[in-house]
């Protein structure tokens, strides 16, 4: 009977799919769709057709789907991602996939990473998310919901790569699309047992660039756990991830933790971390840290874990060194690190005298140098000037370090 023929006819259309013949397959999937499946004359009559029917619709209706996907990806790729306009056909066939055919498994899950990768690929971030949070709610082991994850991942990225490239992007829509892209690899990640290096990586590189201390940690850990003796990364976890996991411990105010996590690498003949960065870490972890000073905010410290004698040595002499090198005067970076200079001795001369003069002594010799100018605007000209790199300016701009210089300037006396 006819009946018997509707398998048949997305047979056809799977053959010719098989053979990359992408307008015939979608004719014959499409013909059946909307000829013979609203044909009244082929109306089920029994469960047996009913079943078999549900299973030709979920079919036909997948594959259809999959090749305007194809399509409308091929269509985004030449277009570098300026044409999206296919995936709204895509989003009208899937929409309600998963709710009609909730029983048609690996079609389902497909099509939902169908449906998400569409969404994230027409910018709607918010609904692809979504798609992908059922889909980690109902088959987080699955291969397709991770690879669904890493997709929205990859969307979200080329995103900003175009608001990069059309020159000064709006801050808000940035931040906006980076919050997403290490949600988006957060998932990923967490469903992840082994998950890869990169993706570990550039999640924690997301939620540092956000400042998202917290979140960035997690990622943080967990390459350091399982990368430190690798033969490939280890040296990455020495030196890059293991001073970004001690600056989340500090922003956290977990001194003591990031401190033992650091001095063995910095402090001492055979240390293998000689750079800036982790040496001024290591001293916010035992000195403390100097908050505050934006717009006019209150100065603040927090505790260090403090040190040993001989750690308090190391740490001054080579916060002394960073201080005599640089673009002395005229480098919001070479201000920084006479600012760490002179905190050091101040926080050292808390139990030893001796150093508390040192530190008034060199902030004496500063003020002196910028013509007694108490108001430090020598400093807030060189953190906010135009040719401090963005990221330093956003951390030291804005009057924070000029206002932190004041402050100490008021303890030293």
């Amino acid at each position: 009977s006819g009946k018997a023929l509707v398998m048949p006819q997305i047979q056809i259309g799977l053959c010719k799919l098989s053979n990359k013949d992408l307008s015939g397959a979608r004719k014959a999937f499409d013909g059946y769709l909307t000829g013979r499946a609203k044909d009244p004359e082929f109306t089920p009559t029994s469960p047996l057709e009913e079943a078999r029917r549900s299973q030709a619709l979920s079919r036909a209706e997948f594959y259809r789907a999959y090749i305007d996907h194809v399509i409308a990806n091929s269509r985004y790729r030449k277009s570098e991602g300026a044409d999206d306009s296919g995936f709204a056909t895509v989003i009208s066939e899937l929409r309600n996939y998963g709710s009609t055919y909730g029983n048609a498994g690996k079609f389902v899950i497909r099509a939902q990473s169908m449906l998400a990768d569409s969404y994230a690929k027409s910018g709607d971030a918010a609904a692809a998310a979504a798609i992908v949070a059922e889909m980690v709610e109902a088959n987080p082991d699955a291969p397709e919901t991770a690879s669904a994850s890493i997709d929205l991942y990859l969307a979200l990225k080329a995103r900003r790569d175009r608001l990069e490239a059309a020159g000064t992007p709006d801050a808000n829509a940035y931040q906006q699309v980076t919050g997403e892209m290490a949600s988006a690899l957060q998932v990923a990640n967490g469903i992840t047992t082994s998950p890869e290096f990169k993706n570990l990586r550039a999640e924690s590189k997301l939620w540092l660039e956000l400042q998202e201390w917290e979140k960035a940690k997690a990622p943080l850990e967990r390459l350091a756990s399982r990368f430190k003796d690798d033969e490939k990364y280890g040296k990455t976890v020495a030196n890059q991830v293991t001073p970004d996991l001690a600056e989340c411990l500090v922003e956290l105010g977990d001194m003591e933790v990031a401190k033992n996590l650091l001095a063995p690498l910095i402090v001492g003949p055979d240390a293998v971390l000689k750079s800036r960065r982790p040496t001024l870490l290591l001293s916010r972890a035992m000195l403390g840290s100097v908050n505050g000073g934006s717009g006019g905010e209150r100065v603040s410290a927090t505790r260090g874990a403090g040190g040993t004698e001989e750690e308090f040595q190391f740490i001054t002499d080579r916060l002394n060194t960073f201080a005599q090198s640089g673009d002395k005067w005229f480098a919001c970076d070479w201000y920084e690190a006479k600012f760490m200079s002179i905190y050091a001795y101040y926080v050292w001369g808390l139990q030893d005298d001796r150093k508390a003069a040192s530190a008034k002594r060199i902030m004496d010799e500063v003020v002196v140098t910028l013509e007694n100018d108490l108001q430090f605007s020598v400093v807030e000209e060189n953190c906010s000037g135009e040719e401090t790199e963005p990221a330093l300016r956003a951390r030291l701009g804005n009057g924070v370090l000029a206002a932190r210089y004041r402050w100490l300037y008021e303890q030293t006396r």
